[in-house]
């Protein structure tokens, strides 16, 4: 805790903060991609194992920037996030986020075009993507998806972004559009599938009626699925996918 007021970082590269096992520790990024000397934030909330204590992290970018946000979940209690257009990576650890779905939130700022890229690892990895809320997207993960070594990753749900792109790492990976309670996953850039190496599948799953619309090619792994709902105000939901086997619909 810092008494006293704000503190001012100048010309220093890293920074770490803690907090600790027990207590529901807060912690808000503002401004993430507005310059700075910082090249690396550590956040590590401290948890140990045990009880969940509902810590938060709020990461919000700087207004009027084009912004490319990178995360990667490592483990249930890790992760990383950085932007490609600059700024300091942020690594994660002793957060037990896997537990909060909205636990880690990002909100992109006022103006620009924004996305979000999330990242699988070397094993195989369920992503699912579902609208959190009239406002956020939700992405969950299972790390090591393959039936017997299955471990929650650290989910991530943003707003105010444009479009989603989720790349498979060299892992059997599946992306599931969950078309929940909130409805279609409304971006107005869609959401992008890279299954990368392994053999690749997305589905859809839900109660949600639509009019389906799929198109294949430009090669043979590669299409776009789009979802239109019904109602007096349509959502129309667009999935481009490359790198993929089967298809469930």
């Amino acid at each position: 805790q810092v008494v006293g007021g704000p503190i001012t970082l100048d010309g220093v590269e890293h920074v770490t903060f803690n907090g600790a096992d027990g207590n529901a520790d807060q912690f808000d990024v503002a401004n993430y991609g507005a310059l700075t000397d910082v090249v690396v934030l550590n956040l590590n909330t401290g948890d140990a194992g045990g009880a969940d204590e509902t810590d938060t992290i709020n990461i919000n970018t700087a207004p009027q920037q084009n912004d490319t946000l990178r995360y990667t979940p490592m483990t249930r209690f890790t992760s990383t996030l950085t932007r490609a257009e600059g700024g300091p990576q942020i690594n994660i650890a002793g957060f037990r986020g896997h537990n909060e779905t909205s636990a880690l939130s990002v909100a992109g700022g006022a103006g620009g075009e924004d996305s979000m890229e999330v990242f699988g690892l070397n094993s195989p990895s369920i992503f699912t993507v579902s609208q959190f809320s009239p406002s956020n997207v939700l992405v969950e993960f299972t790390l090591s998806a393959d039936g017997v070594n299955n471990e929650p990753g650290i989910p991530i749900d943003f707003a105010n972004i444009e479009s989603l792109v989720v790349h498979g790492g060299s892992g059997n990976d599946i992306m599931n559009v969950a078309e929940g309670a909130a409805g279609l996953i409304f971006l107005s850039g869609g959401v992008t599938f890279h299954g990368g190496a392994g053999i690749d599948a997305i589905g859809f799953t839900g109660a949600t009626t639509v009019a389906a619309t799929y198109r294949v090619g430009p090669n043979p792994d590669e299409g776009s699925i789009t979802h239109v709902s019904g109602g007096q105000t349509p959502v129309t939901q667009r999935v481009n996918f490359t790198g993929l086997e089967p298809i469930f619909d």
